[in-house]
């Protein structure tokens, strides 16, 4: 089975730029990170992107569009985390052979 996985990364706006760095950690790390979009407001593509992912880190700071990703993932059952490197140590855990 693949070991690779769709990590969807929401971030407060003011933190775009750490979120990109992440996002490079995750790809190293070998998986596909996500990024949530850039307008304002929660929408359509954020729910679908959080909907083809198998889990969700949460970045420190307040942010709504990125509360409504924690939510979302919540109900579809998703793991939530709010450090990258606490996901990519229980990712192994998860997979199964």
């Amino acid at each position: 089975m693949d070991k690779r996985r769709r990590i969807y990364l929401a971030w407060p706006s003011d933190r775009f730029v750490e979120a990109l760095h992440l996002a490079v950690e995750v790809i190293r790390a070998g998986h596909d990170p996500l990024m949530q979009t850039s307008s304002a407001e929660w929408s359509r593509l954020d729910r679908n992107r959080v909907e083809a992912c198998d889990c969700l880190v949460r970045f420190p700071g307040e942010n709504p569009k990125a509360d409504c990703a924690v939510d979302c993932a919540k109900v579809l059952g998703l793991p939530v985390y709010f450090s990258l490197q606490e996901c990519l140590d229980d990712l192994p855990k998860r997979v199964t052979a």
